[in-house]
C-alpha cells in the first residue's frame, strides 16, 4: 500500500482513500474529484464508467463526505464491539469463515489423523520386514516385493499429509489474523478523524454498489467483511 502511486491535488494534499475504493462490478478503482475552487473532495466513481462509459459499467458513484462518515463510524463500531465485548466480537471474526470452510477443515484433520498411524504402521511393518530378511525369516524376492509395495504407499501418504498440512495452516491464519486485529481495532474507539496511516493499517479495500444494492459500501478489514 505504501507504493501505491498517490496523486496530489495543487494544495499538496493527498488523497487518503487512494487505492482503496473499488467498483463492485468491474473491480476498478474508483476515481477522486476535487473542487479547486472550493479546495475540498467532492466523490469517487467508477474509472471504467469515466473513461468508457455505461456499455462498460455505471457510475458506482459515492459522495466524499458520505464515504468518510460511513467509514469513521464503522471503524469505531468494530472497535467499540472489541474493546467491550472481546469474546463476541472474536466469535463474530471466526463465523465470517463459512460453515462449509469449517466442515472442510474438520475432514482433513480427521483424514490428517488417520494418515499419520497408518504412516506410523508402515514405519512399524518395514521394520519387522527388513528383521524377517536379516533373520532369513523370508527370501530377498519376498522382502523386496513386499518392501516396494508398503514404501510406495508410505511415500504416498507422507505426500498427503504434507498437502494436508498446507491446507490447514491456511485455515488457521484466522485465528492469527484475530489475535492480531483485536488490539489494532480496539485503539480506535474514540476516533475522529481519518487518515491515510489509520487507513491503511486496518482496511484491505472498500468496495462501493450501485445504489440499488441493498448494501451500497462494504469496508474489508484484514479480509473480514461487513
Amino acid at each position: 500500500m505504501m507504493q501505491t502511486k498517490r496523486r496530489e491535488n495543487l494544495s499538496g494534499e493527498v488523497q487518503y482513500f487512494a487505492g482503496l475504493v473499488r467498483c463492485a462490478d468491474c473491480g476498478s478503482a474508483l476515481n477522486v474529484s476535487y473542487d479547486y475552487n472550493r479546495k475540498r473532495y467532492n466523490g469517487f466513481s467508477c474509472w471504467v464508467y469515466k473513461n468508457y462509459g455505461k456499455n462498460r459499467c455505471t457510475s458506482h458513484a459515492i459522495g466524499w463526505v458520505t464515504l468518510n462518515t460511513l467509514v469513521l463510524n464503522d471503524i469505531r463500531r468494530n472497535a467499540a464491539m472489541a474493546a467491550h465485548f472481546e469474546k463476541l466480537y472474536a466469535d463474530m471474526l471466526r463465523r465470517a469463515k463459512s460453515e462449509s470452510a469449517q466442515n472442510e477443515s474438520a475432514r482433513l484433520r480427521r483424514e490428517l489423523t488417520k494418515a499419520e498411524k497408518r504412516i506410523s504402521d508402515l514405519n512399524k511393518i518395514l521394520n519387522k520386514l527388513y528383521e524377517d530378511y536379516a533373520l532369513e525369516r523370508i527370501t530377498a524376492e519376498r522382502h523386496k516385493s513386499m518392501s516396494e509395495v508398503y514404501s510406495s504407499e508410505l511415500s504416498e501418504l507422507t505426500e498427503r499429509c504434507k498437502q494436508i498440512s498446507s491446507e490447514l495452516s491456511k485455515s488457521d491464519e484466522i485465528e492469527d489474523n484475530i489475535s492480531s486485529f483485536l488490539p489494532i481495532i480496539r485503539k480506535y474507539t474514540d476516533l475522529h478523524e481519518l487518515n491515510a496511516r489509520i487507513l491503511n493499517e486496518l482496511i484491505e479495500k472498500i468496495v462501493v454498489h450501485e445504489k440499488e444494492k441493498s448494501h451500497p459500501v462494504r469496508v474489508t478489514f484484514f479480509n473480514w467483511s461487513w
